[in-house]
């Protein structure tokens, strides 16, 4: 693993340089996430006009600050910076998060700047992450160095983003469904530590299984595609690139002063390196929480049961266009199944329990296609009814998943009455999904996956 990135993510001692007690400023965000959730290390906040903030001991400047601190967070203006890493470098501080903005991204002299502050950081090899981004998260140490309210729950997603907005929107969309992350990092502008770094050392990192990536433009092409490679044969890398069009490209430019290049230059590196390409940000973390969650599938046959004919026509529709298929259900299977179900039911795939469906119908139905040998992978839906307890059918789908590797992805298709189910299922490491047609795109980057991994390496 490359040590020295460590200290981004599992620092022994944090120091915010430029530390406010004004509960509207950034670096007070910060440091009330550093406090909040249980980091062992030491906090040190920086502010010669403050003696006090939430409780911490404020430092007049860094000197000051007892060892260990190897992590300094700069929440200083653009003017500033300068100082603040010769400060560091003095201190012998070897890792560096800028928040503050107006550098590249601002053009004229924010380019200077950042290219003077890159030159000092080189010739004193201290390691910068920023400037112009949110701050990284390790939901193992507790680390958040962010101001983005709130954290997840510890899981198997690394997420990497160019845009700290991004991050903190993601957070905000996640935070109550139980979808488990192993670390945020927002790179801003990446004057020095790039998303290949990032695709190294996540790519060492026992706790990921999974590397999801918001890029705008790579900023070294030969080690992009070197560190991409490398990494996608032992964990996924999903990723999802923005500046696709003209239009796109703009904005990019004009956010993080990043170049998106050929898009199709990038579509080509993402097909040799076996990156995962998806189209939208909910598609990027709905392939990325499966991956991380699931065996990849060993074919292309889907069984499904559910409790609504016309949402499994959807999901087959869907399936299919994503190059899935309905599996064929042996005879045996479809006797077990009509022994239980009731009589008026659809024992055929796609199964249709009716709409008075019960946990233990689910149980059962789920239990008799994992068995069959046509069946690669399982696919459960429910549709909320006045009658049907729509957590007891979670917790059937958990129990079934528990009893097989085959790939289980699942849909609750509602949202008031399935929040609690939802949760759970996430919990328990079974993807679930709010709209059938979320569900084929996820088995297409599945299996593609596996296709790469099963092809031969050349050297």
């Amino acid at each position: 693993m490359n040590s020295s990135l460590t200290p981004f993510f599992k620092p022994k001692g944090v120091a915010i340089l430029g530390a406010s007690s004004k509960p509207n400023k950034l670096s007070y965000g910060i440091l009330e996430n550093l406090l909040k959730y249980h980091y062992q290390g030491g906090v040190y906040p920086v502010n010669p006009n403050a003696t006090e903030i939430l409780g911490a001991k404020v430092y007049p400047e860094l000197t000051q600050v007892p060892d260990p601190v190897d992590l300094a967070v700069i929440v200083l203006p653009v003017g500033m910076i300068l100082g603040s890493m010769a400060e560091c470098a003095d201190r012998g501080i070897k890792a560096v998060i800028i928040i503050t903005g107006g550098f590249r991204e601002v053009g004229g002299e924010g380019i200077e700047i950042e290219r003077k502050t890159l030159e000092f950081a080189r010739e004193h090899g201290i390691r910068v992450i920023g400037p112009n981004c949110v701050g990284t998260m390790d939901m193992r140490s507790g680390l958040n160095t962010t101001f983005i309210k709130g954290m997840p729950p510890s899981g198997p997603i690394a997420f990497v983003s160019q845009s700290g907005a991004v991050c903190g929107g993601v957070v905000d969309l996640i935070l109550e469904s139980e979808i488990g992350f192993s670390h945020f990092a927002s790179l801003g502008n990446e004057m020095d530590v790039s998303e290949a770094d990032m695709l190294a050392y996540f790519g060492d990192d026992p706790d990921v299984k999974v590397i999801a990536v918001y890029l705008e433009g790579a900023q070294d092409g030969s080690r992009f595609i070197q560190e991409a490679r490398r990494v996608s044969r032992n964990k996924p890398i999903v990723m999802l690139k923005a500046g696709r069009n003209n239009a796109g490209a703009r904005a990019v430019s004009s956010h993080t002063g990043s170049l998106a290049g050929s898009y199709a230059a990038y579509q080509a590196v993402f097909a040799q390196t076996g990156v995962i390409e998806v189209e939208t940000l909910a598609e990027l973390f709905n392939v990325a929480w499966a991956l991380g969650t699931q065996s990849l599938p060993k074919g292309k046959r889907v069984a499904i049961t559910t409790n609504a004919g016309g949402v499994a026509a959807l999901l087959a529709d869907n399936l299919s266009v994503n190059g899935a298929e309905l599996a064929e259900l042996s005879a045996g299977t479809q006797t077990r199944l009509r022994s239980k179900l009731n009589p008026s039911a659809q024992v055929a795939n796609p199964v249709d329990m009716l709409g008075g469906a019960e946990p233990a119908d689910y149980l059962w139905s789920l239990e008799q296609m994992m068995r069959d040998e046509n069946v690669d992978i399982l696919a459960p839906v429910l549709v909320p009814q006045a009658l049907v307890d729509p957590l007891g059918v979670a917790q059937a789908w958990a129990q079934a998943a528990s009893q097989t590797e085959k790939t289980m992805l699942t849909c609750l298709m509602g949202e008031r009455s399935v929040r609690e189910a939802r949760a759970f299922l996430n919990k328990a490491g079974v993807p679930v999904y709010q709209y059938p047609d979320q569900v084929g795109p996820v088995l297409r980057a599945m299996y593609e996956y596996g296709e790469f991994l099963r092809k031969p390496i050349y050297k």
